[in-house]
């Protein structure tokens, strides 16, 4: 008799243990809108990063950081700035989806690369330039030795 209670806890041990490195837990992101809510931890702070990059701003261009106790309230969308990220987002995912992401046949590739990124508008800048920087000072003399150079 206590050899069967002995090894009925053991199974029941060993079953609550399996169970608890099989069960997942639920995702802890709160708000996500456009990202999928299974992302995972790598693949969000990636993502976060390149936008950061893509624009050189910090975290709390988006977010909010309570003054209190210093904690990100990563859910919150009091920024206007963070809305706008999700239209942007939306935006480009559109734009790759409907020009750049198929093969010949129209299907969808797998494993495509983004060829439009906040990076190809914001070249490092919270607005990106609407107008392109003016051209190079010229040098005197310039221009006729170009045009001699193209008669060559």
């Amino acid at each position: 008799m206590k050899k069967t209670i002995i090894v009925t806890l053991s199974l029941v041990a060993l079953i609550i243990t399996s169970l608890a490195f099989t069960i997942s837990e639920p995702p802890g992101y709160k708000n996500l809108k456009i990202l999928p809510n299974d992302i995972s931890k790598e693949k969000l702070d990636s993502i976060m990063h390149n936008y950061t990059n893509s624009l050189n701003v910090k975290c709390t261009f988006c977010h909010v950081r309570n003054k209190e106790d210093r904690k990100w309230d990563f859910a919150s969308d009091s920024i206007a700035d963070k809305q706008i990220t999700r239209k942007m987002m939306l935006m480009a995912m559109d734009i790759n989806k409907k020009y750049f992401i198929e093969d010949e046949e129209g299907k969808h590739l797998a494993q495509a690369v983004q060829p439009v990124s906040c990076y190809t508008c914001h070249r490092g800048a919270e607005i990106p330039l609407t107008t392109p920087p003016p051209p190079p000072p010229r040098i005197e003399g310039q221009l006729q030795q170009t045009i001699t150079e193209d008669k060559k």
